[in-house]
């Protein structure tokens, strides 16, 4: 069995191998997927609401029924409300959508008041005011304070007649709060039914309302309506008005949406002019949306010209021949209630289910407490068995109706099966907190995430079923390795099967038989863009194995590479191996290149390179392999010989950055198109000091991003050169400060104060991360001791260390670090005063002591966490 597939994940899927699976948990999934769990959640529990409504709008549940449509929905917990419970981190997740929308009658709850208000009450945003009491709208004046976001009203006049049934005082104060949120918060308003006094009244201050529904059955006057509407400076979106539609032209300057609810069905001719008062499209240059009811609306071409979107309500389809022009045209069918029986006969012939086998016989809450019970193995089996058994039943049974056509026998299956008809109904939208139950492309973002952050995560998704299987192979075979190449499992199974999703090869560690077997593959590997070779081990097979065979591998290899390769990483290959393979390939982009030391002729091979790939845009140098040689490395030369035609790179990257003489010479050359630049300094502590990067005498005017890795005596130099002059479009700085030996120099404390010089000189400078063995330094830009202004998102990275320095503010250099022993023994002390403590507390049951000592290991429980992530 290949390495690719573990043995014990090769069944996976299949029967039988649950036990073996990793099971993938909700927790174990990242914020933002997490997140998205909760909106795809928050719809389905949307969906279900408007089942309910859409059987309510069909005559409610089937007779027979034993509970009412309230009942049923609460039978069933939104998805929403149970992932609230799971944990604080689900809870912050879920709250915008499970306080979404208030109730009035929830109001009235003095735990409201206490807890929910308090904690919650930004998130609320709807409120519905349809079948309130007195005492609920008193107390929901009284919440008002705790909900500053509310910005979806909708005022019953049923409300207003509530309202006066209090005493004047309560009665006015009632309204002006109403009124004073109207004002200040809401967005969408909807006023129906409202007498036009309350409607100029609820509406005088409302400058934010952006949508308008309004009742307008009596006749008004042009000027009252112009009263409610003028003020509303930022009126746009959708306006519903009932009755007198002509009076749409005071919106034309801003309406999309016109609903023209015409709910007193006005007959044709009626109908026809009060269109015909509706503005053309050049009076009404945003309307795009018409709602109607009526059954057939006669529109001129001229008033519909710009409408892309027509909902109609009717009853037949030859509207359709009235609107030939329309981009989008929805026709809701509104007929009125189908015959019971018809309709019931037509859920028998879509669905197929039976009755739970033991309720017509037992008390389903005793037999619920039997079959959980430890010893009711054997009742459990029988109750299945009966399962089947109905459900086989049932089969035959509608079968048997087909084909005889007994529709009395129909009726009473129909009966029969009601209650687990509703079930099903039900159940098409029913949320369940599983990753079965996700969309596709949810499922394919948590595969992508899971491959980002832990390859085990990505496994185990893989092994849950054959949808997450097709879902995980694009990221579980995206890199292919000469050991896995070299099993015949993988040339007969995983290649056919899989060898599309393959985009990158690492040939770094390769014998004779899996580089044979691994260019045997690449016929089915057509999507590889990266590949990794080692030059020594390349070598070795050149000289050792039979040559004709390893002169036709290398001539596949090599023809792969240079037709398809985008980047290529060759570890321990001189440059003129390097050239052999980056020879004519068009597609080549990235080259990372670790030159070993035996290589006499690294600039001149290197320059060849750049001249003979124009497409390469990134280059990353690894000097490891080399010693302390300015002469071997000198890229000054390379000034005076520099042709026409050279590779465009905006990224380099150079690790041991200290063995290159001159490395502003290197930039320079390539300063027009540089976007990114690191520079990882790795000195040690017997070597002499690094030369200085001379940036100073480097401008790079489009340079956004420049990382810089290494101990502070090597960056101190190279940060003098990162000036507004020299970098005008700096965004990014990166710097990460390691000690070369178990102290800290003086230059390390110089860093921070450099760094707070730079982020307040550039302008254009966006982000500053600094990594530094200090601890506790102010990661917050413009406050107390930071001179960098606010704009920088300045953050101060600290490196795992034992120094114990965790309560320094600032670097002081009356401080005396501590030597790696020194730091040693002080942990140690440390840790063994913390286990007395625990034993202490634990004998004498003294929680006071354990709590202060939990309090206490906080920091070093969250070091923990960040050290298992």
């Amino acid at each position: 069995m290949s390495d690719l597939v573990d043995l014990e994940d090769s069944n996976a899927g299949e029967p039988g191998s649950g036990l073996r699976r990793r099971r993938v948990q909700l927790g174990d999934l990242p914020h933002q997927i997490k997140d998205l769990i909760v909106q795809h959640c928050h719809g389905a529990d949307h969906d279900i609401d408007c089942t309910i409504q859409s059987l309510v709008k069909r005559g409610g549940l089937p007779a027979g029924a034993d509970c009412s449509l309230d009942d049923l929905r609460k039978a069933y917990r939104r998805t929403v409300a149970v992932l609230f419970e799971v944990s604080k981190d689900w809870q912050a997740l879920c709250a915008p959508y499970r306080f979404e929308n208030l109730s009035p009658a929830k109001v009235a709850d003095d735990f409201f008041h206490l807890v929910i208000a308090p904690k919650y009450g930004h998130h609320f945003h709807n409120v519905d005011f349809t079948a309130t009491t007195s005492t609920q709208i008193v107390e929901f004046a009284k919440a008002l304070p705790l909900l500053p976001n509310l910005h979806t009203i909708k005022l019953p006049k049923d409300l207003l007649d509530v309202i006066h049934v209090l005493d004047t005082p309560l009665q006015q104060a009632v309204e002006a709060k109403l009124i004073l949120t109207i004002a200040n918060c809401v967005r969408h308003l909807t006023l129906r039914t409202l007498p036009l006094d309350d409607v100029l009244r609820f509406t005088a201050g409302a400058r934010n309302v952006t949508q308008l529904s309004l009742n307008i059955s009596d006749p008004l006057v042009l000027d009252g309506l112009w009263n409610i509407v003028a003020p509303m400076t930022h009126l746009f979106g959708s306006v519903n008005l009932d009755g007198q539609s002509d009076l749409v032209a005071i919106f034309a300057s801003t309406l999309r949406d016109l609903n023209l609810g015409l709910q007193l069905y006005l007959p044709d001719a009626l109908l026809q002019k009060t269109l015909d008062a509706v503005p053309g499209p050049p009076q009404l240059p945003k309307w795009c949306h018409l709602w109607t009811t009526q059954e057939r609306t006669p529109l001129s071409p001229m008033c519909v010209a710009k409408i892309e979107k027509l909902v109609a309500e009717h009853t037949g389809l030859e509207y359709v021949d009235l609107c030939p022009i329309y981009k989008r045209l929805s026709l809701i069918d509104s007929s009125g209630q189908e015959d019971n029986h018809q309709s019931r006969r037509q859920l028998l012939e879509d669905s197929l289910s039976g009755e739970y086998p033991l309720l017509a016989m037992t008390d389903s809450d005793a037999l619920a407490e039997l079959l959980q019970h430890d010893t009711a193995s054997e009742q459990r089996q029988n109750t299945l068995d009966a399962i089947d058994d109905v459900l086989e039943y049932a089969t035959e049974r509608r079968k048997r109706i087909a084909a005889t056509e007994d529709w009395v026998d129909a009726a009473r299956f129909v009966k029969d099966l009601g209650r687990l008809d509703l079930e099903r109904i039900i159940n098409l939208t029913r949320p369940r907190v599983q990753l079965n139950d996700l969309p596709a492309e949810l499922k394919s973002k948590i595969a992508q995430q899971c491959h980002a952050a832990d390859v085990r995560l990505e496994d185990a998704l893989y092994a849950l079923s054959k949808e997450w299987k097709k879902i995980c192979a694009p990221y579980r075979f995206e890199v292919i390795t000469t050991p896995q190449a070299g099993k015949a499992f993988f040339l007969l199974v995983i290649a056919p099967t899989y060898g599309q999703h393959f985009i990158k090869a690492d040939l770094e560690n390769f014998d004779f038989e899996g580089i044979v077997e691994f260019v045997k593959a690449l016929p089915m590997l057509p999507n590889l863009r990266s590949f990794k070779l080692d030059g020594i081990t390349l070598h070795m097979l050149e000289t050792e194995c039979d040559a004709q065979v390893m002169e036709i591998v290398m001539a596949r290899l090599s023809s792969a590479i240079r037709q398809s390769a985008r980047q290529l990483v060759l570890v321990e290959s001189s440059l003129r191996q390097v050239l052999h393979f980056v020879w004519s390939a068009p597609l080549l982009s990235k080259l990372e290149v670790h030159p070993p030391s035996y290589d006499r002729q690294v600039i001149t091979s290197l320059w060849r390179i750049l001249t003979t790939t124009p497409a390469v845009t990134h280059l990353h140098m690894n000097l490891s392999e080399f010693d302390d040689d300015e002469d071997l490395l000198d890229l000054r030369i390379l000034v005076d010989t520099r042709p026409a035609s050279i590779a465009p790179l905006s990224t380099i990257t150079l690790e041991y950055a200290e063995l290159v003489a001159s490395i502003s010479d290197l930039l320079a050359l390539f300063s027009p198109n540089l976007r990114t630049v690191t520079i990882k300094y790795c000195c040690l502590a017997e070597q002499p000091a690094a030369q200085p990067s001379a940036l100073p005498t480097c401008a790079l005017p489009n340079l956004q991003s420049l990382n810089l890795t290494g101990p502070a005596d090597c960056l101190l130099p190279t940060l003098d050169g990162v000036t507004s002059a020299l970098l005008p479009r700096l965004r990014m700085l990166t710097i990460d400060c390691r000690p070369a030996d178990s102290t800290l120099s003086s230059a390390s404390s110089a860093i921070v104060d450099r760094v707070k010089a730079i982020a307040t000189e550039h302008s254009n400078l966006e982000v500053v991360k600094l990594s530094h063995p200090y601890a506790r330094l102010d990661s917050r830009s413009g406050q107390a001791g930071d001179s960098a202004p606010s704009r920088h998102g300045t953050e101060m990275l600290n490196l795992p260390s034992v120094y114990p320095l965790l309560t320094t503010a600032k670097p002081d250099d009356s401080i005396q670090p501590y030597s790696n022993d020194d730091a040693t023994g002080y942990s140690v002390k440390l840790l063994e005063a913390g286990m007395d403590w625990c034993k202490r507390a634990s004998l004498t049951d003294d929680r006071v002591s354990l709590a202060r000592l939990a309090r206490a290991l906080q920091p070093l429980d969250f070091e923990r966490m960040l050290h298992e992530m």
